[in-house]
């Protein structure tokens, strides 16, 4: 039979409330010891730091998931909304980014992941006039044979200007805004793998013929991610912004995206590689401007 008290046992009505807390921080001691702000961590976590872009930041948003402590609560990531299909995507528009961005500080940072697979998206698929330059970028490989030479100057015209559009024309309404240091950060560098690329890949390039013409040869791409790259870093500097270059630890030796840092498609990189964006990203909020910015 179980015992029910019909009032407080004797000898705890004296002691009332006080017993109570006693017994409260006791068992939250450990607690609060276990996540009470060192001086380091809150000098941490006023860093504050934004990641803003297209479809580049969702593995960076798998990423910060797991992501614990200061870190997470010093960087926020935040997809610009898009139209696809008839439906709305993304975090915040444009106008509420640089609202958003406006009220960050001077020691404060924007990395901007906006764009991306321009050259992707102008060499991924295999021309049926099978195309090659003289790159001046990576002068260590040459044009393939049986491939017309278009101008180096004619292709770097091409993404100047493709660069200059819309991304462009984002990338600037945000730097023009902001007294935080603003980045922007190169793409992901192709992938050698075309087996990956031909078992998954984006409804783009699909339409554009992927699967009747084939992958444009590795080397090529590499070429135009290189070429891409180095107009980036250019424009940024006209801009009054700067540029980050995609994480050296997930590029082998040629120059392509390693595959284990290599989405589960034609061109994004996986949460691996949305790990070390993050801390290329968090570095730069604490050692300041211009240790990682990349000279094109």
């Amino acid at each position: 039979m179980s015992t029910r008290f019909r009032r407080v046992p004797r000898g705890l009505a004296s002691r009332g409330s006080d017993w109570l807390l006693q017994a409260s921080a006791k068992r939250a001691a450990p607690l609060l010891t276990r996540y009470m702000p060192t001086p380091s961590s809150i000098e941490t976590s006023r860093i504050r730091a934004l990641i803003v872009g297209d479809s580049h930041v969702d593995a960076i948003k798998r990423a910060l998931k797991r992501s614990r402590g200061t870190e997470a609560q010093a960087l926020q990531v935040v997809r610009l909304q898009k139209l696809k299909n008839g439906t709305v995507i993304g975090d915040l528009d444009l106008d509420e980014v640089v609202a958003r961005v406006s009220t960050m500080q001077p020691d404060d940072v924007v990395a901007c992941f906006i764009g991306g697979n321009q050259f992707n998206a102008f060499g991924l698929v295999q021309h049926p006039r099978k195309f090659d330059f003289h790159s001046r970028e990576r002068p260590d490989l040459a044009p393939l044979p049986g491939h017309e030479i278009v101008p180096y100057q004619a292709l770097r015209d091409v993404f100047s200007s493709g660069l200059r559009g819309n991304d462009g024309k984002r990338i600037c309404r945000i730097t023009a805004a902001s007294r935080a240091r603003v980045y922007q950060v190169a793409p992901p560098p192709p992938k050698l793998n075309e087996a990956r690329i031909l078992q998954r890949h984006e409804t783009l390039f699909r339409e554009k013929g992927l699967l009747e013409h084939g992958i444009t040869p590795a080397q090529i791409r590499l070429k135009l991610w290189a070429l891409q790259v180095s107009v980036l870093g250019e424009l940024c500097r006209e801009w009054g912004c700067s540029m980050l270059p995609a994480p050296e630890q997930a590029i082998d030796a040629q120059g392509f995206l390693k595959d284990e840092y290599a989405g589960d498609d034609a061109t994004h990189g996986n949460e691996s590689y949305g790990r070390l964006n993050i801390e290329q990203v968090m570095s730069c909020a604490a050692i300041g401007r211009g240790q990682q910015e990349v000279q094109a």
